[in-house]
């Protein structure tokens, strides 16, 4: 017994050397690989943060993350409340979001001013972690240190990680949680270690429901090619009880990791991409007759996609391996798995359903990449010992590769540089081999080190297309800059001042780098850039035909007078002080000197506060019966309501004062390029242009309305709108019908601003050939000699001494009659309200914003925010945790009793 023990006790520390000995070996690997993929970014001086999302979105969560933990940290040292889980630093207000993956918090090492340093490092890291991950699973079914090390880097540096990753770190993260739970579904198959697959579904919904989600449908895709593909005998109730195991461990994991659906989930459920539905606009049973051909082609080119996140992108040992593969006997599971991870890259319908049903998208072909990175190890181990027959038939296959890359460029037909380049490595690849199994005198040091030479070089030259000749490089911020990039708004200056009050600002330079601005520089914004807006803010944003936004991102009011004020809109610092630039109602109050640049801060003298309150209301349905442009004036004279009830007083919407008015267009002038028919803009060439003429009002803001607009296909149109003088100028990038991005927004009002002087023209400029249809092209302009009148009304009975704390908004309301307080919080699940102390309902109230009924008199208000379903979660994960600790312990003792 006691040399058992021992002999078990040199077993481990034998196991332990060789793991760190292979880890060793590994990251010299990896160093080496990486520093050949991403030297571009060093060449170019480039960080890995990428402009268009990371700048925006993830640059400013991760300062915020470091920020609030702070905080936190600070608030339970001083024995105060710590959590917050509403913040009105992001965007107009919003849930605190709740960062489960356990690398998200290593980014508590660094301060706020490293952020560029610390997305950097993590992004590599993960890329390391996918490796190992999947050397995790190699190791599992005994594949030697070379074959892991082979197929760890195919995994980490395949077009997925390339493209996905670099421009979404989290994207990379599936790729690390994917191999752990395989791992543990093999383990249930061979009726081992279950609760391995309750660990790591935990730790997967942790790192986000999204890929979870993709995650356990390529785990039921598994056991079933491995169950029925293996080659044991199995029974069917086998196969049920099984099963009953992985459910039972899968449901346990989520049960402990439940609080993502509390919360990001929840926010998704609530957004309006949830109801987004592609089935209507594309086919689900075929791409069309490119497709094929196309993803022939990135198979191995890094430059290539068929499209709809598909991106692949291996080396040309990977197209050998899989020959090869099909060339032997046996391996009927990968063959399989092969065969059924390239029909999902087929059919339209996988993307479907591995997207949740609500768009079309591959971004499950990371599992794809692990399926030939696993092939790639696999073979590898074949390359050594192939016949002439074999390499004859690896010759005849790679033919139409080298003819559509190759041969075309000989025969000058058109093709793709990419291409021409993969179909020379994979010629170069399979000449190696010819060499390698030729009974030729060649070292063994070389035979050895062929292939992973062969291997290192082929990912270099992968990186050097995804990067340098795909031009990729360039959509990254330079070095050094990302801060200043993310920051570089001119609402930066607002902390010169002394207002201590609760008020919003806006600023018209709102590129999509400085999305998230507000996050860092701690301002109350109006702008926002998340995967998951409120339904209620998207549905605000259609209705009042706004133009400045998209599904995932808003940008204001289009510094629209009458909405500003509804949003208690304050300041705004413009790019310049031209008058164009500036709105109705604001006077300049200070000017400030940042980095070399005066900023002229302006103030709205016709802001509302937080709260204020309405004696009438009408019906979303009779709002509706109005033209969009006039909405936003009836709704600063009455609130509007989903839902009447009795207590309600109503008014006649006829009775409301609608000042603006459509004035006539004179005439539409087409450039040459352009074709107008009143109701088909068809735009043949690029930059060309539309004017129209018409005779605006004084003291309006002006809007140019394109009625019932559509464009059938994916693509997207930039309009560039420009007026009288020249100097004020707005784009829009508009989103064809079968876009991810469309908003299924009906008209759209342009704002061409606010003059004194009415305006007589505006020219309409389309940054590239489409053809769209209109059902009116039609100006509309608002007086705005009203608005201080409304502005007054409301104000009559507003909230006062607004007091903001943790999760706490609080204030006093002096009503002289009963009347609805609505609050320009945006309307989301969380809030309780209570009126002297008593808490009340909280309605939806003008599409986005919360409302409160108030009797005549004098009260105290105080609405409290928590995050929804926080104190279920947390019962439900202590529940699981139990229940999981009990099964571990029973596990354990049924064991120790089987040994006696």
């Amino acid at each position: 017994m006691t040399e058992n023990r021992e002999y078990k006790k040199e077993q481990h520390r034998t196991d332990r050397k060789r793991a760190a000995g292979y880890i060793g070996w590994y990251t010299l690997l990896f160093a080496l690989v990486s520093t050949g993929v991403f030297i571009w970014f060093i060449m170019k001086q480039k960080s890995f943060c990428w402009t268009t999302d990371v700048s925006s979105q993830y640059v400013p969560k991760a300062s915020y993350f470091i920020t609030s933990m702070k905080e936190m940290i600070k608030n339970l040292l001083n024995g105060e409340q710590a959590f917050r889980m509403y913040d009105f630093r992001i965007g107009m207000g919003d849930s605190v979001p709740l960062h489960m993956e356990p690398l998200y918090w290593l980014y508590l090492l660094f301060d706020e001013s490293q952020i560029e340093l610390a997305y950097g490092f993590l992004i590599v890291l993960r890329f390391y972690l996918a490796g190992l991950s999947l050397t995790a699973f190699l190791r599992y079914f005994r594949y030697t240190k070379l074959q892991c090390l082979i197929g760890s880097m195919v995994y980490v540096f395949s077009g997925y990680g390339l493209f996905a990753g670099m421009r979404h770190s989290h994207f990379i993260i599936p790729m690390i949680t994917l191999p752990l739970l395989l791992l543990a579904m093999e383990e249930i198959y061979r009726k081992r270690r279950w609760y391995l697959c309750t660990v790591f579904v935990a730790v997967s919904l942790w790192c986000g429901y999204y890929f979870t989600y993709m995650n356990t449908l390529l785990m039921g895709v598994y056991f079933l090619i491995r169950f029925f593909c293996g080659e044991e005998k199995k029974s069917i109730r086998e196969f049920f009880l099984r099963m009953r195991t992985i459910i039972g461990s899968y449901l346990l994991g989520i049960g402990i990791a439940n609080i993502t659906f509390f919360n990001t989930f929840a926010d998704y459920l609530t957004s309006s991409r949830s109801g987004v539905t592609v089935e209507k606009r594309i086919s689900l049973w075929n791409y069309g007759s490119n497709w094929i051909q196309n993803f022939y082609q990135s198979f191995l080119s890094a430059e290539i996609s068929p499209g709809r996140w598909l991106w692949l992108g291996f080396i040309p040992l990977s197209y050998i391996c899989v020959e090869i593969l099909f060339l032997r006997k046996g391996n009927k599971t990968l063959k399989a798995a092969f065969l059924t991870g390239t029909l999902f890259c087929m059919i339209p319908v996988f993307g479907f359903v591995f997207s949740g049903f609500g768009a079309l998208n591959n971004r499950w072909c990371y599992a794809y990449a692990m399926l030939i990175a696993v092939i790639t190890a696999k073979m590898s181990e074949e390359l050594k010992n192939l016949s002439g027959r074999d390499l004859a038939v690896s010759f005849v296959c790679m033919q139409p590769y080298l003819y559509l890359g190759i041969g075309k460029m000989l025969l000058h037909q058109k093709y793709e540089l990419s291409v021409v380049a993969a179909g020379v490595g994979l010629f170069g690849t399979w000449v190696i081999l010819l060499l390698l199994n030729r009974r030729i005198n060649i070292p063994q040091w070389i035979r050895r080190s062929a292939i992973p030479v062969t291997v290192v070089i082929s990912l270099w030259v992968t990186g050097a297309y995804r990067f340098r000749f795909d031009g990729m490089v360039y959509e990254f911020t330079n070095r050094g800059k990302v801060v200043e990039q993310a920051t570089n708004t001119p609402l930066k200056v607002l902390d010169e001042l002394d207002d201590t009050g609760f008020y919003r600002s806006y600023s018209r330079k709102s590129q999509s780098n400085v999305q998230g601005a507000s996050m860092m520089l701690g301002y109350k914004g109006v702008v926002y850039y998340s995967s998951t807006l409120a339904k209620a803010m998207i549905d605000f944003y259609r209705e009042m035909g706004l133009s400045s936004w998209s599904l995932v991102r808003v940008r204001g009011f289009d510094a629209r007078g009458f909405l500003d004020a509804l949003a208690c809109v304050k300041y705004q610092v413009p790019e310049s002080d031209s008058d164009s630039e500036i709105p109705y109602g604001y006077e300049k109050v200070k000017e400030v000197l940042r980095d070399e640049v005066y900023y002229t801060i302006y103030e709205n003298q016709n802001v509302l506060p937080l709260g204020y309150g309405y004696d009438k209301v009408i019906s979303r349905e009779e709002l509706e019966q109005l033209d969009t442009a006039a909405r936003q004036e009836a709704m600063l004279q009455a609130a509007v309501v989903d839902e009447v009830t009795e207590q309600d007083q109503t008014a006649d919407i006829s009775e409301l004062t609608i000042s603006g008015q459509k004035v006539p267009v004179k005439k539409i002038e087409c450039s040459d390029g352009i074709t107008f028919d009143g109701g088909k803009i068809q735009v043949k060439k690029k930059n060309a242009t539309m004017t129209l003429w018409f005779d605006g009002l004084d003291q309006s803001e002006t809007y140019i309305n394109l009625e019932s607009l559509s464009m059938k296909g994916a693509g997207k149109v930039w309009f560039y709108f420009e007026s009288d003088d020249g100097s004020y100028d707005i784009s829009y990038c508009y989103h064809g019908d079968a876009n991810a991005y469309n908003t299924r927004q009906e008209d759209y009002l342009f704002n061409l601003g606010y003059a004194e002087k009415g305006k007589t023209y505006c020219t309409i400029r389309f940054n590239k050939k489409c053809t769209m249809t209109v059902d009116d092209i039609s100006v509309y302009c608002q007086p705005m000699e009203k608005l201080d009148e409304y502005v007054q009304q409301r104000k009559a009975s507003s909230l006062q001494n607004v007091k903001e704390e943790l999760n706490t908004v609080s204030g006093t309301v002096e009503a002289e009659k009963d009347q609805l307080l609505v609050l320009s919080i945006p309307y989301q699940n969380g809030w309780s309200a209570y009126v002297d102390g008593e808490k009340v309902p909280i309605r939806k109230v003008n599409i986005m914003y919360m409302g409160l009924d108030l009797k005549a008199g004098t009260h105290a208000v105080e609405l409290r925010y928590e995050m929804p379903g926080i104190r279920i979660s947390i019962v439900i994960s202590m529940i699981s945790l139990g229940i999981f600790a009990a099964a571990l312990f029973i596990r354990r003792k049924r064991k120790y009793a089987e040994k006696k």
